[in-house]
């Protein structure tokens, strides 16, 4: 909702504010408070939840992550920093935070599903946002949507195939 405010493209800002100006800027930085208010949040419940899964015996299972104080800072923080590079040079932050996750000893599964998920919604919103600022051609957006499920799909047979045999 933030970006339709700002406006972009062929689409004027229904606030009238031009790239660059003060109201552009505040209406950038506007989600910043949110995230920040929900990821505290989630800090919480996900301290409190596994502080009362040590607390009945709880026997946590490889792989699976303990979301106690330090991995509720740590991890949010090395996924926002790879992230932050992955943009600067220019490759998908799921491509980044798959090995990342890895390595942090979330099972590969389970890292390749979080990691798929982040580049679905990511590539989702930016393809939204060309679109609707009318950046983006339609048929060649349809063309190549279908071109990406049908490569997909015959990635996905081709693969689990392989690694059957």
């Amino acid at each position: 909702a933030l970006t339709l405010l700002k406006g972009g493209g062929r689409m004027a800002s229904p606030f009238g504010f031009e790239c660059g100006s003060v109201g552009f800027w505040l209406l950038y930085f506007g989600a910043v408070p949110w995230v920040l208010a929900f990821a505290f949040g989630f800090r919480q419940l996900l301290v409190s939840e596994f502080e009362q899964k040590v607390q009945q015996g709880y026997s946590f299972a490889a792989g699976e992550v303990r979301w106690d104080s330090r991995n509720t800072v740590l991890y949010p923080l090395l996924c926002a920093i790879a992230g932050l590079l992955a943009g600067l040079f220019g490759v998908g932050g799921g491509i980044v935070k798959g090995p990342l996750m890895l390595e942090m000893g979330i099972t590969p599964s389970v890292a390749s599903a979080s990691a798929a998920a982040m580049i679905l919604y990511t590539s989702a919103a930016a393809s939204t946002s060309f679109l609707v600022f009318g950046l983006l051609h339609p048929y060649y957006g349809a063309i190549f949507f279908c071109l990406g499920v049908v490569c997909t799909a015959l990635g996905q047979y081709v693969v689990g195939r392989w690694v059957h045999k």
